[in-house]
Parts: C-alpha cells; structure tokens; sequence
C-alpha cells in the first residue's frame, strides 16, 4: 500500500496517507465536488475508524505522523458502472455459464428468455417474481409436469425464480408472467421506482446518489400519465439503461453535485 505526504488533504483514490501537519477534512464530502477531499461513506482511521458521509459541515483534524486509511466504499455513481448482475459460475457445476437476468415489470403478454441449469432446473430471474403465468416449450405451452417457483432461495441463499421439470424438457423454454415486487409484494413498474431499485437495490448505491425530490416528482408524472415498463436487464452499463429509459419515457437525467436527477421534457 503506498504512502503519500499530504499537509491539507486526502487525494481520491488514495488508500493510505501519512501526514506531516495538523488535517482538516470537511465531512461528507463528494468526490465528484471536492476533488482533493474523500468520498462520500469512506472511513478515515486515525487509530479507529470513523465514518465520513454525514451531511453536516463538520471537521475531523488529524495529528501530525497520524496514518489514515481511506476505504472504498459504494458511494457514487461512475458512468462506467456496469449493472451488477451475477453468475451462473456462483452454482454447483452449472451446465451453462451465463449472467443472471432480471425481469422487470408485467411481461404476461411476452416471452421471457429461461436458461438451463442443469436438465432439470431452469432459471428465470435473479430476483424474486410476481407471477410465472405460463411455460412455453417452443411455441406451444409444454405438456410436460413441472413446478414454478415465484420465489426460491437457491444454494447461495438468494431469491430467485426458476422452474423445476420432473422430465427433462428436449426444446427451448420460456415463460410469461410478472417480475420483482417490493416488501409488501406488489410489482415495480412506476419508472421511478425501477430507477430507484436499480441504483439501490442491484447496484448497492447509497441514497445520496438520487436526488429524491426530483425522482418523486417524476413518480408522479408516471402515475399521472399512467406509465409503466416492463424490461429485463441484461448486463450493460447502468448509464446505457438509464439512457435508453428516458428516450423511450420522453424524459431526461443527469448527474448533479454527484446526484442523479430525473425530469420529464413535459
């Protein structure tokens, strides 16, 4: 780990600094605003930790010969980030290797895309789903017996949907049916709320990534113009989904003192 001398502040990225004079360091600063300073959520150990992120202007001084440690921590967003999806590596010696979708929203009027397992279990979301309506072998629903599961912790103690078939199906399987749902059960469509859970919930953000004020406003023009979505993520950039979203929403977004601000053009 490298050592850097710094009198007055803590460079982004560094991830060890010894200093040679007394340190002020503003508390909750942004990366993204203050571009000598620490990102928002690291923690500054000075001989024990203590968390930064607090939105107060308060000051932590270090002493002189202090050595701190800065951690990183997922706490903004980078235009470079990819949506993290995991793998099919994660399961006991898995027939196929391929990134675990989502499915988003009411897809009961289309197909959504299975991947085997093994040749019995089928996988269908890496979240737990609403609804699995119907299992389409081909393009005819399949005869064969087989078990649906909206919600099933699989061997990493995840919730997933999949289907389990007593008999191996021999063509393509794919379903029709309803995605993830909230604590109380009901699905997410508002787009708002999709953006919401896409940046907190499968990317692990912070809140102080979204400018809530901005994406209430925008949940609401949602429900006024009754608009909805339903999507399944695949793995792409979250820049590249948040883009594609507002095009076909007429609406725009941005990043702003390192928040994430979302408006329609109406």
């Amino acid at each position: 780990m490298p050592t850097h001398q710094y009198s007055k502040s803590i460079p982004i990225g560094s991830r060890s600094i010894h200093t040679t004079s007394y340190m002020r360091i503003p508390v909750g600063c942004r990366g993204e605003s203050y571009k000598n300073t620490i990102p928002v959520g690291c923690r500054v150990k000075a001989g024990f930790s203590i968390p930064i992120g607090k939105r107060e202007k308060t000051y932590l001084d270090i002493k002189i010969g202090c050595r701190v440690y800065v951690d990183e921590v997922i706490n903004r967003f980078s235009m470079k980030d990819e949506i993290k999806l995991r793998s099919s590596i994660e399961y006991s010696n898995p027939d196929f290797i391929f990134d675990l979708q989502i499915v988003i929203g009411d897809l009961s009027r289309s197909k959504i895309p299975t991947f085997k397992i093994d040749d019995n279990w089928y996988f269908i979301s890496d979240r737990q789903m609403q609804l699995i309506d119907k299992v389409y072998e081909g393009d005819s629903e399949t005869i064969l017996p087989y078990t649906a599961y909206e919600k099933y912790v699989d061997e990493t103690g995840h919730a997933i949907a999949c289907l389990y078939f007593t008999t191996p199906p021999s063509g393509v399987i794919t379903v029709s049916g309803k995605g993830i749902v909230d604590d109380t059960g009901t699905l997410i469509e508002n787009p708002a709320d999709i953006i919401e859970y896409l940046l907190l919930d499968i990317q692990g953000y912070t809140e102080s990534i979204i400018d809530k004020d901005s994406l209430a406003e925008f949940k609401q023009y949602c429900l006024t113009k009754f608009i909805k979505l339903a999507m399944i993520i695949e793995k792409m950039k979250v820049k590249e989904l948040l883009d594609e979203m507002a095009k076909n929403l007429y609406s725009y977004w941005y990043i702003s003192d390192g928040k994430s601000i979302f408006r329609s053009f109406e």
